[in-house]
């Protein structure tokens, strides 16, 4: 991602939407139909979570899992070439990093609501506002090491990878999840039925795309800006 100047999430975001342009084509959607230069592309609206954290944790053994997040709605371009979808995508999500405010309102909202207010009320919402949205996509960075269990009789046992399976309430229909272990990233597209039957076309239609653009820019190098660590020259 570095080498094309945007995020992982970027990435994956435009894999996802691409993959689905190649799936509305092939219904018969009109939401596949090839794109037109200088017209406006088509969007659905996403949900994204995002992750809430009051404080960094000082140590390793002050690590606790937690599940505190806020979804957070954007809409997103679908456009069957990623090179073409970095752009649009990116400039979406960029404005997402100043809306830090309303990531924490809507976290501390949904919370009040579920402690002090009926459970009928929450729900209703859900319902009603989860019905706007096509699908979720979640990315989550994981280990970047493998985890190494030590077991009574002295031996030793790891995990080679991990998965993510996120199920979505309300009424959404869809996620597209992914999660980095060690050196391997996983991705899974849970689906109602009645959205969606062949989420295996999905999944290999997101891999492959990621893996051409992993193959386009093999021998491009990272801009110097870019490079942790980069001092300049004096």
């Amino acid at each position: 991602s570095k080498k094309i100047g945007v995020t992982v999430n970027d990435v994956l975001m435009c894999a996802t939407t691409a993959a689905l342009k190649e799936y509305f084509r092939i219904r018969g959607d009109k939401l596949g139909d090839a794109e037109v230069e200088g017209s406006t592309p088509p969007m659905i609206q996403v949900l994204l979570p995002a992750n809430i954290r009051f404080r960094w944790y000082p140590t390793a053994d002050d690590v606790s899992c937690e599940n505190k997040f806020a979804a957070l709605p954007v809409k997103l371009p679908i456009i069957a070439n990623m090179k073409d979808s970095y752009k649009p995508t990116s400039k979406i999500t960029k404005k997402l990093k100043g809306n830090i405010g309303y990531i924490y309102a809507a976290y501390a909202v949904t919370y009040l609501v579920n402690i002090f207010g009926c459970r009928f009320i929450p729900r209703f919402f859900l319902h009603k506002a989860s019905m706007k949205f096509t699908l979720s996509i979640s990315n989550t960075p994981g280990p970047v090491k493998s985890f190494i269990f030590d077991h009574e009789n002295g031996e030793q046992s790891f995990y080679r990878w991990c998965q993510s399976y996120v199920m979505v309430a309300g009424r959404v229909g869809m996620c597209v999840s992914a999660m980095s272990y060690d050196k391997t990233f996983r991705i899974c597209v849970t689906a109602d039925e009645a959205v969606c039957q062949d989420t295996k076309f999905l999944v290999d239609k997101i891999r492959s795309n990621i893996q051409s653009e992993i193959e386009r820019m093999r021998d491009t190098k990272v801009p110097e800006a870019l490079q942790s660590g980069s001092k300049k020259e004096n």
